[in-house]
């Protein structure tokens, strides 16, 4: 029995994914202005994603929300280019590399903003 138990408080100390809605402690006016910074500010190779930026930033801020973990997390943007892709997203012909810049532009103004604007905590590491 100790044992049967030790495995469900092991499992229940898991780090999880949290909605971000979840975890913020500011109003839902400063949220709304946080969130229309990141799908307005420049990101450098932008211009390598010809689909509107709203709607290639939103796909990526909704996975950001939906998946947020507090402590020590890592995207990568590998998973973040096949999410577009499979969304429908069009990139310029060039090689994945450069289509990632935008996506890494992206996910540093996330982990700022959220530090700076939101005042949450965040370990996100972005990978390759």
């Amino acid at each position: 029995m100790d044992k049967y138990w030790h495995e469900q408080f092991k499992e229940m100390r898991k780090v999880r994914p949290q909605k971000l809605t979840s975890i913020i402690r500011v109003s839902k006016k400063r949220y709304e202005e946080f969130r229309e910074r990141l799908l307005t500010v420049r990101i450098e190779g932008e211009n390598y994603i010809q689909s509107p930026n709203r709607k290639w930033r939103k796909l990526i801020l909704g996975w950001l929300e939906d998946n947020y973990y507090e402590e020590k997390w890592n995207v990568s943007t590998q998973v973040m280019l096949d999410l577009l892709n499979n969304d429908g997203i069009e990139f310029t012909n060039n090689n994945e590399k450069i289509l990632k810049t935008p996506i890494k532009g992206i996910l540093k103004a996330f982990n700022t903003s959220v530090k700076k604007d939101l005042k949450i905590k965040n370990g996100l590491e972005i990978m390759e």
